[in-house]
């Protein structure tokens, strides 16, 4: 085990509930991990606490800092290593922490779906309710009602979650959707907002969110078209063969043909085709790992329409990387044109 004590750099430790530890991920590259803390390590951690800082020291039946320590028994947690004062490393460790579960969420996407996740994470179309109370006049009757709420308990990472993340290069998608420039920026954007997307319970909604993630990719303006532009770009970044490129577009052209419905539809209420969405929700998972791994290549995206463009003149002689495995974008595919991930109709 880690020491619990790290002398020469600041901790930024931040519960989630969105997982459930039950082997650490560990990010070297940033310096992150997401792990559960064990009581043995949060009590000496208290101790810790209690032992070499004054204020806790002289307060320490009372100290907020000491419960806060010992809250952390058992939980799932982010942690974030950085040199410095915490004045200096908060505002970059809250981002980093922030984008490190918004990675693991995503990663998770590649394997499980929707319905499951939203299990998981124990969300429902229904809003908490809390209880009411109702009163008769001169207090005669009473009457009173609670919705019990369901406790998350967690996107389980184990040891299939970890092999999947580091092997599809999500850790590199982390560094690059915090790093400066256009790309970065639109890395982080899209990241957010297919975050959003899975977490989101209304099927409507989620279309939309997704789309926006697609589009905060790979749209090079507000003027721009999104349909033809989307579909071609996005087949040429994630396949070199043209089967699998025009299957890509004809899986986008459906989703933002649904995209349309629900957004220009008025009042009519539009059918969400769910493994549509999932097939759409991994594709573009796989672009963000496809563009975070070029980052090094592609710091404008004037440079990706540039590659892009050349692809589809037959001009190109730089490789594109793709970290993931060929298996994901066939399963995202199958999952798109209606059929299972293994291909049955």
């Amino acid at each position: 085990m880690r020491a619990i004590i790290v002398n020469t750099l600041s901790r930024f430790i931040r519960t989630t509930w969105l997982f459930s530890a039950e082997s650490g991920l560990e990010l070297p590259a940033v310096n992150i991990w997401i792990r559960r803390i064990p009581a043995t390590e949060s009590a000496a951690l208290a101790e810790e606490t209690r032992r070499r800082n004054v204020f806790a020291r002289h307060s320490w039946e009372n100290s907020f800092y000491l419960k806060r320590a010992t809250q952390l028994a058992d939980t799932t947690v982010i942690e974030v290593h950085r040199s410095g004062t915490l004045d200096e490393i908060l505002p970059t460790a809250r981002r980093l922490a922030d984008m490190a579960e918004k990675a693991a969420l995503l990663s998770s996407a590649l394997s499980l779906r929707r319905d499951r996740t939203h299990s998981a994470a124990a969300l429902s179309p229904h809003r908490r309710y809390g209880f009411d109370l109702a009163i008769s006049p001169g207090f005669r009757y009473l009457r009173s009602s609670e919705r019990g709420e369901v406790k998350p308990r967690g996107i389980r990472i184990d040891p299939t979650f970890v092999r999947r993340f580091k092997r599809c290069g999500f850790e590199h998608l982390i560094t690059a959707a915090i790093s400066e420039g256009d790309v970065g920026k639109r890395l982080e954007l899209a990241v957010s907002w297919l975050f959003e997307s899975r977490l989101e319970t209304a099927p409507q909604a989620a279309v939309v969110k997704t789309a926006i993630a697609l589009e905060s990719l790979l749209i090079a303006s507000d003027n721009e078209s999104l349909r033809g532009p989307l579909s071609e770009r996005s087949a040429f970044l994630l396949s070199d063969d043209p089967g699998k490129r025009r299957r890509v577009s004809k899986g986008l052209r459906a989703f933002y043909d649904l995209r349309s419905s629900i957004v220009h539809g008025g009042r009519r209420r539009v059918a969400v085709n769910p493994t549509l969405l999932e097939g759409v929700d991994r594709l573009v998972v796989l672009l963000l790992l496809t563009v975070g791994a070029n980052r090094g290549s592609w710091q404008l995206f004037s440079q990706v329409v540039a590659e892009i463009e050349n692809r589809r003149w037959g001009g190109s002689e730089t490789a594109i990387q793709r970290p993931f495995p060929g298996s994901h974008l066939t399963r995202a595919l199958n999952l798109c044109e209606g059929r299972s991930e293994d291909g049955a109709a």
